[in-house]
């Protein structure tokens, strides 16, 4: 593909920027207008904001000439004199655009006249939602020597590719824009190029609308009739019903029958769908009131449990004679764990009948919030109760904690100790290459981590090495001594 102008670098430029624009529609909305060797232009593009252009200039200076190419022209290919010209005209033709003044020399430099030209004109859309391309354009071939002035025209439809991006109708060598053979040879499937235009209206239809060929065409008609600029000026709001009237096809009344269903069955599900959601509302509202009821149940539960348990625990061998003084508030510890079961059992049954009532429609609600309301009551008076009553074991409880922090301290420092005095050995045998030992001892030592005052005698009595590693030591060291002696008589 040859260089581009200064102007289509710059366009280039544009197009980055008005594509960092947020928002704009999701189909397919106008790109970029493109010109090749047609009317005043030899490389020539027109960008599109969102499928927005705007142009100014003075009346009579094209601006409607210019939009009349991209619609309804590009939709199916037809380029007879009334369609080129806005104000109605068929003395605007298509050759007009290549060849220019009739009556001007194409020897002179300043007369927009040509002797013989090849020029293309395009529509580039683009897809907002999956920022695919999709090319609308046609070329034509006119030479003043010619019969009937336009020798050839072609339309193609090109999806995905840019054109003057990825391809270009314009030749490499000569500069001159390419032939409809030679196009063909450029583009491949699912790329189109055909001379015909029934052919291009019906692919540039599946493409961008899917429509019924009648449909399409009635559409066509339609977007001629209201793109006229002047159409106000030339007549009153009853000539423009008539002129719509006109471009648009009758509706047969068994088609009117079933969209006026389709109306009020939307109107049904719309009336469904507010009255579904006001009670999904409703249901979510008192969903998130007792779910945070039950989360308030749950951790004073949680709380009452976590500061019973934590002022009680299990008395080392030291403290038998300690525990008899304990039993009465052991009790209580199991009254408020029990209490605390059957209300975590009470919670549950709550969930459970949560599910059950989101499922009914009809629910009482006020009734159950009611209910819920006075659970929460008396779990209030029942906590503040368990508070008085842990409040007159404190007493009790605060001179075994201080002895049994005590003896807590006394027996973390002397399990601290013995276990780094092991994990020493360990390193000893490790540089011994003794694994066996090694292994032993860092498992004991491990083991001693979670003991506290609290654990059993037994448990305690049965964590140490293994009293084989005692035979395994005197042995290696014998070894040891009888290969340093074997040493010493070699040397």
């Amino acid at each position: 593909m040859g260089g581009v102008s200064l102007w289509a670098r710059h366009e280039m430029d544009l197009e980055r920027l008005r594509q960092a624009i947020p928002g704009g529609p999701s189909g397919w909305a106008p790109e970029r207008l493109v010109f090749r060797d047609w009317w005043h232009w030899r490389d020539h593009e027109l960008g599109f904001a969102h499928g927005r252009l705007a142009l100014t200039g003075q009346n009579g200076s094209g601006k409607s000439t210019l939009l009349s190419l991209c619609l309804p022209t590009l939709l199916d290919g037809e380029t007879a004199g009334g369609r080129l010209d806005p104000a109605l005209s068929r003395d605007r033709h298509l050759h007009w655009y290549l060849l220019g003044d009739p009556d001007a020399d194409p020897e002179d430099p300043r007369a927009f006249a040509y002797t013989a030209r090849t020029g293309y004109f395009a529509l580039e859309l683009r897809h907002g939602s999956t920022g695919r391309y999709l090319t609308l354009g046609m070329g034509v071939s006119a030479a003043r020597n010619h019969p009937r002035l336009v020798r050839e025209w072609w339309g193609f439809v090109v999806p995905d590719l840019r054109l003057g991006r990825d391809w270009d109708v314009r030749a490499e060598g000569a500069g001159n824009c390419l032939p409809p053979r030679e196009l063909q040879k450029v583009l491949a499937p699912p790329a189109v190029v055909t001379e015909e235009r029934a052919a291009y209206r019906r692919e540039v239809n599946a493409r961008l609308f899917g429509m019924e060929d009648d449909d399409y065409q009635a559409l066509i008609s339609m977007l001629e009739q209201a793109r006229r600029p002047k159409l106000g000026e030339q007549a009153g709001p009853d000539h423009m019903c008539a002129l719509l009237r006109d471009s648009l096809p009758g509706v047969p009344a068994d088609r009117l029958a079933r969209v006026a269903d389709v109306v009020e069955n939307i109107e049904r599900y719309q009336r469904n769908l507010r009255e579904a959601a006001r009670r999904a509302e409703a249901v979510a509202e008192v969903d998130t009131r007792l779910r945070a009821l039950a989360e308030v149940l749950a951790q004073d539960a949680a709380r009452l449990y976590r500061e019973a348990a934590g002022t009680l625990g299990s008395a080392s061998r030291r403290l038998q004679d300690q525990r008899s003084g304990l039993a009465a508030a052991e009790e209580e510890l199991a009254l408020l764990a029990r209490r605390s079961a059957e209300r975590s059992t009470r919670l549950g049954e709550i969930e459970a009948a949560l599910s059950a009532y989101r499922q009914r429609p009809d629910a009482d609600l006020p009734r159950q919030l009611a209910e819920a309301r006075e659970r929460a009551a008396s779990s209030s008076q029942h906590a503040a109760r368990l508070g008085r009553l842990l409040a007159e074991r404190e007493g009790d409880l605060r001179e075994h904690d201080a002895a049994l922090e005590r003896e807590d301290r006394r027996f973390r420092g002397q399990r601290d100790r013995l276990a780094g005095h092991w994990r020493d050995l360990a390193e000893q045998a490790a540089g011994a290459a003794w694994g066996s030992a090694e292994r032993a001892l860092r498992a004991a030592a491990d083991a001693l981590a979670p003991l506290g005052v609290g654990s059993p005698a037994e448990e305690i009595a049965g964590i140490g090495p293994r009293p084989e590693l005692a035979r395994e030591a005197r042995a290696l060291a014998a070894a040891y001594r009888q290969a340093a002696e074997r040493r010493r008589a070699r040397d």
